[in-house]
């Protein structure tokens, strides 16, 4: 099938929409254009989920209502024919956790239909998730099951309520409008949890959305309608190919358009667990006096609001009067980062590329919000600052004593000098036995940089002298906050 589709479908981009709009298969998918739809809220359209399955669905309904048959052997084969169809499309996506809820959920409705049973969709969503979850209970804390469920439970409690708001006449606009109360519906449930994990808010995700929703539904049926004649209609299938190989590439072009409209992408956006508990509990307790007007729960609502953004402002005050100092866990490099309010003062090792810095530190930014990072070279004598002093080894910061070796500078203290941590970077841990008799100091911290085979001799003379320490390779990064009264 990929085979099929890389012959119809030449240029990368569009080859790579194709294939993981159809079969989920991402592995040709570029980073400029997975960016592109993340940071445009399209995202759903790549990752095969419910809304594919749901095309599946209807595609394979709409067939078997042209047959008018409608005895109860019909019935049967009809019904058995839709779930081969549903859960065939889901192994041969990848069976992921979005897909296997949707492909429960359709399972259950076309068991429905046969038996002229029509349910209440919230129970058929929740037999579907205990279904899933009897199968594989760690499904619970996947992104992807999480985002899956939120989406459908928004679209259908707020949908309805958003697209009655305002009144919209029957036809084109109609349908313009409910893709858009679609949109803002599953927006509202998954986007606190969507900002937990990605940290990111597209703003544009309803104009996406609008395009991209209605595409899906002609690539599916075009992209499975290709499979079909390209092996008894080569010639046809020269000319679906071309016009599949169209409809992707101005999906392409819609979402590269969206990706640079001004404002189109509020990154750096931190929530903790509890901001986003919070946010949830707010939610719920506006949903309940929504649907029960309960004044009760618009106090809890209230209440719960003012104590997101009393915790939001707390985490920032503290943030801001705080000083912080972390020293990560990058495989064989030493990066060692200082924290105060909004701006980082940074010691790290060569070699290290910005990619691979900002994999590593990143969401630590976030948290903190760092706008101003200042790099401070190992080897430079001195680095004066208002927050930040370095002279050789030494570096006090926020009141604390640091010594810093490297094995690029020799230290000469006088004698029982007072620091507070002696940070060991590039084997240079056989300074401390030395140093140590000349240096008051509780705590050694050895960075990811040290060879492992090296630290041996070095933790056995701090466990002779009584000296704590910490091994940032085998026990994670060591972070230090304190706040100067």
């Amino acid at each position: 099938m990929v085979g099929v589709l890389r012959k119809h479908l030449p240029t990368p981009d569009e080859f790579a929409v194709g294939s993981a709009l159809l079969l989920g298969y991402r592995d040709e998918i570029s980073d400029d254009l997975r960016q592109a739809y993340a940071q445009t809220g399209a995202m759903h359209v790549l990752a095969v989920s419910g809304l594919h399955l749901g095309i599946v669905f209807i595609i394979l309904s709409f067939l078997f209502q042209k047959i008018p048959n409608r005895s109860k052997l019909y019935v049967v084969l009809k019904t058995f024919a839709i779930l081969i169809g549903i859960w065939g499309f889901a192994l041969v996506t990848g069976a992921s956790p979005s897909v296997m809820r949707a492909a429960t959920m359709f399972s259950l409705l076309a068991i429905g239909q046969a038996l002229e049973r029509t349910g209440a969709i919230y129970n058929t969503l929740m037999v579907s998730a205990i279904i899933l979850l009897l199968i594989n209970p760690l499904w619970l804390a996947s992104v992807g099951f999480q985002l899956s469920y939120l989406a459908v439970f928004g679209i259908v409690y707020f949908q309805r309520r958003f697209e009655r708001m305002i009144f919209v006449p029957k036809g084109f606009l109609r349908k313009i409008w409910t893709l858009i109360t679609v949109s803002l519906a599953a927006q509202l449930t998954t986007g606190p949890i969507s900002v937990f994990y990605f940290r990111q808010f597209p703003v544009f995700f309803w104009l996406s959305s609008l395009f991209l929703v209605p595409a899906a539904a002609l690539l599916m049926t075009g992209g499975l309608l290709l499979m079909f004649v390209d092996w008894c209609a080569p010639g046809l299938a020269f000319y679906l190919g071309k016009a599949l190989w169209a409809m992707i590439w101005l999906c392409n072009q819609i979402v590269f358009f969206i990706q640079d409209l001004p404002g189109a992408l509020i990154s750096n956006i931190f929530l903790t667990s509890g901001q986003t508990i919070l946010l949830y509990l707010t939610l719920f307790t506006t949903m309940v006096y929504v649907s029960h007007k309960h004044r009760r729960s618009l106090i809890a609502s209230s209440a719960l609001g003012l104590i997101f953004i009393a915790f939001t402002s707390f985490t920032s005050i503290s943030n801001h009067r705080s000083f912080e100092l972390v020293i990560y866990d990058k495989y064989n490099a030493s990066v060692i980062e200082f924290y105060k309010g909004r701006q980082c003062y940074r010691i790290c090792s060569e070699g290290n590329t910005d990619a691979s810095l900002e994999y590593t530190v990143k969401g630590h930014h976030q948290r903190l919000g760092i706008r101003d990072v200042y790099e401070v070279s190992r080897t430079s004598a001195e680095s004066d600052d208002s927050l930040f002093l370095k002279t050789g080894s030494r570096i006090l910061f926020g009141g604390l004593r640091i010594l810093h070796l490297d094995g690029t500078t020799r230290l000469e203290p006088a004698s029982k000098v007072k620091i507070d941590l002696i940070i060991v970077s590039d084997n240079a841990g056989e300074q401390l036995e030395q140093l140590l008799s000349t240096v008051d100091c509780n705590k050694v911290i050895f960075d990811s940089s040290n060879k492992f085979y090296k630290l041996k001799e070095s933790t056995q003379i701090l466990d002779k002298l009584g000296v704590e320490y910490h091994l940032v390779a085998q026990n994670g990064a060591f972070q230090k906050r304190w706040q100067i009264e």
